[in-house]
């Protein structure tokens, strides 16, 4: 009898225990399929959700805008920007007042439109931006676009973080904010250029730049490191600089990767880096910093999985939760939901199919 009253705690414990813990990570809710008339060959560069689950994806020089209805997308309409502006539209993203920001990498030009549903996509404003980004979004001015992106100021120090005054037909530089050298974590500009033009290190890793604003405050990472810097929009400095590595993270090793990457063996330096965890992206709400990282792969059987990364708005490190299921690297985030978005893509009989993961992430 107290065998098996004993076995029946062990099991209510077991039972409730596993319940509780999974209660505290990350959901999977749905999976929304993207339909063949979409006309997507694959996952995009980025995309972006809007209200009402309306997803807006740049692609072949227009956004097209989709909706969700069950568990399927809707292609609503696509546009061009009007009379045909865009080229390459790569990066988009929407702000909570209801504007739509593009950037355009073959015009060299930055679109905002409305999204309220009365004017839906009415240009508001267009402005030049020349230099190469990664990201772009708007600080809390509404004035200024920042990206991420390589570019000098007069005097050619180089800097991968900088803002644009959209209200310059020229495009002029508002702020350079981020001085190239402590991107990558070093002290001085000498180190930069010993380890990314001299021994080449850092390309070998890596050079795209995820960030996200909140506030007054902006939260920037390198793909190559957990390493999150924290900027002040008010008085343009470094504030905080903070991160974690857990057991799940993999450091990736630039002087192993530059070799290959220095000789060209390309092949060689994606399949080292493989094997090393990258972070994918970086959002900030009025409550968390989550950092998104993929695993990387220890062997060539090995699956590389993705894990997010919970902290304070000061910080401090709070919880590295794995992602259920195979999301992809292409994600946005609904900061009014705390939910985040994923295209994935898997080959049913043979065809590829195309759809946005839909996960649910602790408060």
């Amino acid at each position: 009898m107290r065998k098996t009253r004993k076995t029946l705690v062990s099991l209510v414990f077991l039972v409730f225990g596993f319940t509780a813990a999974y209660g505290q990570g990350i959901q999977w809710i749905e999976a929304i399929k993207v339909p063949p008339e979409a006309k997507l060959l694959g996952p995009p560069t980025s995309f972006c959700v809007s209200e009402g689950d309306t997803f807006l994806i740049p692609i072949a020089g227009k956004i097209k805008v989709l909706e969700k209805n069950g568990n399927l997308l809707k292609c609503l309409k696509e546009f061009d920007g009007g009379n045909g502006a865009f080229v390459e539209p790569r990066y988009c993203f929407y702000s909570k007042d209801g504007k739509v920001g593009v950037l355009d990498y073959g015009a060299r030009k930055g679109f905002i439109f409305n999204r309220n549903g009365v004017d839906d996509f009415k240009p508001i404003k267009t402005f030049n931006c020349r230099y190469f980004g990664y990201d772009i979004k708007f600080a809390g001015d509404g004035i200024q676009a920042i990206v991420s992106g390589y570019i000098t100021d007069s005097d050619g120090n180089p800097f991968d973080l900088y803002s644009i005054n959209i209200n310059s037909e020229s495009g002029e530089i508002n702020e350079y904010l981020l001085p190239s050298h402590l991107k990558y974590g070093l002290k001085t500009h000498e180190e930069y250029v010993e380890e990314y033009f001299k021994k080449q290190t850092l390309p070998a890793i890596g050079i795209k730049g995820f960030f996200d604003v909140q506030g007054d405050d902006l939260f920037y990472v390198w793909e190559g490191g957990l390493r999150v810097i924290k900027v002040s929009l008010c008085n343009k400095s470094i504030t905080k600089v903070f991160g974690h590595e857990t057991s799940h993270y993999t450091k990736p090793d630039g002087s192993r990767l530059s070799e290959p990457y220095i000789k060209g063996e390309f092949p060689t330096t994606w399949k080292l880096q493989e094997s090393f965890s990258y972070v994918r992206n970086i959002f900030a709400t009025s409550q968390n910093v989550f950092v998104v990282y993929e695993t990387g792969k220890k062997t060539d059987s090995d699956v590389s999985t993705f894990r997010l990364q919970m902290y304070t708005l000061d910080g401090e490190f709070l919880k590295d939760l794995l992602i259920p299921g195979n999301p992809g690297r292409q994600m946005c985030f609904d900061k009014e939901n705390n939910e985040l978005f994923a295209f994935t893509k898997s080959t049913v009989d043979g065809k590829d199919e195309l759809a946005i993961s839909r996960y649910r992430i602790p408060r």
